[in-house]
């Protein structure tokens, strides 16, 4: 998915910042190298009045969790990361929660 496509589609934010999209970005894993992305959509509706960078257009967050999976991303739950730090349960490759 390009870029271009995102914007076209309404999207306002360059796709780092997107799929950052306010993000707490990396949690480091018991494997020292090994990031977990944790993405943080503060609201997801209509672009209306107020705090507008805090809203995300419901099309555009499909967009953004398409183009995870088209990726290889897998979205795991904060039990699953948790269960994962603290009982060393195995993560699928390149989770995202």
């Amino acid at each position: 998915m390009k870029l271009a496509s995102i914007r076209a589609a309404g999207g306002r934010i360059s796709l780092l910042l997107a799929l950052m999209a306010v993000v707490a970005f990396f949690l480091v894993s018991a494997v020292p190298d090994r990031r977990i992305p944790i993405l943080i959509y503060h609201e997801i509706g209509p672009l209306g009045g107020g705090d507008r960078e805090m809203f995300i257009d419901p099309h555009v967050f499909r967009l953004h969790m398409r183009h995870l999976k088209e990726q290889g991303y897998t979205s795991i739950t904060l039990k699953e990361l948790h269960a994962h730090y603290t009982k060393r349960q195995p993560l699928p490759r390149n989770p995202v929660v």
